[in-house]
């Protein structure tokens, strides 16, 4: 009934019985409304797919914004343990002293 009343012309409609026309349009009408909600449904999967690829991308580019400052971190972390080390093989040297100034000087900052 609803494919006959999408190709039909308004007026082999209106020639129709009362009854008859209103089952063939309750029937077209229950196509369209399906239809509707497949669309909107398609239309809402796009946009949340999209938002979450933003999002996504969003999140990659601060991590790799941060790797920068994670790298130059742990290159002051390993110098100041190479100078603690080397600090701690000399038994002249104040180990408490050159913790202090590697902190101020490197960690710190």
């Amino acid at each position: 009934m609803a494919r006959y009343v999408a190709k039909a012309k308004a007026a082999e409609i209106e020639r129709m019985p009362v009854e008859r026309r209103i089952a063939h349009l309750v029937a077209y009408t229950a196509t369209l409304e399906a239809n509707a909600i497949d669309d909107v449904l398609t239309i809402l999967d796009e946009v949340v797919g999209g938002l979450l690829s933003r999002v996504e991308r969003h999140g990659k580019k601060r991590r790799l914004r941060t790797l920068g400052d994670l790298d130059r971190a742990a290159m002051a972390l390993r110098d100041a343990w190479f100078e603690l080390k080397a600090a701690a093989e000399d038994p002249q040297a104040d180990l408490r002293a050159t913790v202090v100034r590697l902190a101020a000087e490197r960690v710190d900052q």
